[in-house]
């Protein structure tokens, strides 16, 4: 009997010991740039964004090759990116959203969020960052510039 408790508290213990590394890498770290977004949807009363596989993928599609890429209805894709020069927008099927600017902060890219998610833009209910990259780089006249390349992704109203 005594035997069966020991073997049973060593079981529970290894299982634990096992398992808690797979859960510190559940979520990949937050960023300045997540933070930032994370506080601005808690403000709204939105949950944190969440990384989706899914439309990870479909806006880096739409951000290769320009062409819009079909997803379920429930999803529709953004994507900013830190182009040197090139600015503004195409909009496909009122369903894609391919946006090229220079953002130079972390604070430029969330006040874009804030004018597309807002009330000056209703078709959309919400807005995650789905992937984060940046662009360090020095021009002609020695200015040093960071950009900053984000993909975006929400969902349309109903």
């Amino acid at each position: 009997m005594q035997h069966r408790k020991i073997a049973a508290l060593l079981l529970s213990f290894l299982l634990v010991v096992l398992l808690s590394p797979i859960s510190a890498f559940a979520a990949p770290p937050e960023t300045g740039l997540e933070s930032l977004v994370n506080e601005w949807r808690a403000e709204r009363g939105a949950s944190p964004l969440q990384v989706d596989e899914r439309l990870y993928t479909a806006a880096q599609e739409v951000a290769g090759d320009g062409t819009y890429c079909p997803q379920d209805r429930m999803f529709i894709e953004f994507v900013i990116g830190g182009a040197l020069y090139r600015s503004g927008y195409h909009d496909r099927r009122g369903y894609g959203l391919l946006l090229c600017g220079e953002y130079t902060s972390a604070e430029d890219v969330i006040n874009w969020i804030r004018e597309r998610g807002g009330p000056s833009h209703p078709d959309l209910k919400d807005i995650g960052v789905v992937h984060l990259d940046g662009l360090d780089f020095v021009r002609s006249n020695g200015t040093h510039v960071s950009d900053i390349w984000v993909l975006l992704a929400a969902a349309p109203m109903d």
